[in-house]
């Protein structure tokens, strides 16, 4: 039986300028509520988010879902395609193939610290130590230092897990962790000016083993499960939660 365990989906992507619009729209109106109801079981997904007007070296969009049971994405990853939330809706499947540079990081949660939405968030990608793959003390220490940042309200701090597929690119149980961080701010322009030194931090620390990959974002979209309720289906679309 799979062990209950925090963590969160993290995923990134391109889009092609001539289907922008529309991705948005479904993604929006369908995809996210339908993902929220029922990939992780109602309520099992804390709230989804997609950030969007991306910077960096990552993709521009960029999807943030903390669930309270990760042991619900392993029953899903079970599943054959067809069953997975989206996958039986013709509207979802006319724009998921238009999905380029896609990466997705499926990590239990290592710590975190503060708290609230900010608009703006820093996501980063990283080879980590075994020290900080493991939530040594240094990790308390760094997410210190950055919570102590003024732009910084929140800091979420993951280890992918193996076993929790798909990954993207792919993640054996042989290869370095990987870890995933998550830093939102209410300030784009000001959490921009930080991004350099908060790369230097995480090698200086020893919690990264190289510069980790990053995106700057903007806030586009978030969904809490306790507003399902409210939201109908759109433009003649089936509802799917």
């Amino acid at each position: 039986m799979a062990v209950r365990q925090e963590g969160f989906v993290a995923l990134w992507h391109n889009i092609p300028p001539d289907v922008d619009e529309e991705y948005n729209l479904v993604h929006t109106r369908e995809h996210v509520p339908d993902y929220v109801a029922n990939a992780a079981d109602r309520g099992g997904i804390e709230f989804g988010r997609r950030y969007a007007e991306g910077d960096g070296q990552l993709p521009r969009y960029f999807m943030f879902y903390p669930a309270r049971d990760m042991s619900a994405f392993q029953r899903l990853a079970a599943k054959p395609w067809p069953e997975h939330p989206g996958g039986t809706s013709d509207w979802f499947n006319s724009i998921i193939n238009q999905y380029r540079d896609s990466w997705r990081n499926n990590c239990r949660l290592i710590d975190s610290v503060g708290g609230g939405t900010g608009g703006a968030a820093l996501s980063m990608i990283m080879r980590l130590s075994d020290e900080a793959a493991g939530g040594g003390a240094t990790v308390k220490t760094v997410l210190s230092e950055l919570i102590s940042i003024p732009q910084v309200l929140g800091v979420t701090f993951g280890l992918t897990d193996p076993a929790i597929e798909p990954n993207r690119p792919t993640l054996s149980a042989d290869d370095a962790p990987v870890g995933v961080m998550v830093i939102e701010s209410f300030n784009r322009l000001r959490l921009a000016q930080a991004v350099a030194p908060i790369r230097d931090l995480l090698v200086r620390r020893g919690i990264a083993l190289e510069e980790p990959r990053y995106g700057l974002y903007q806030l586009a979209y978030e969904l809490r499960p306790e507003s399902l309720d409210r939201i109908a289906a759109f433009g003649g679309h089936e509802k799917r939660w």
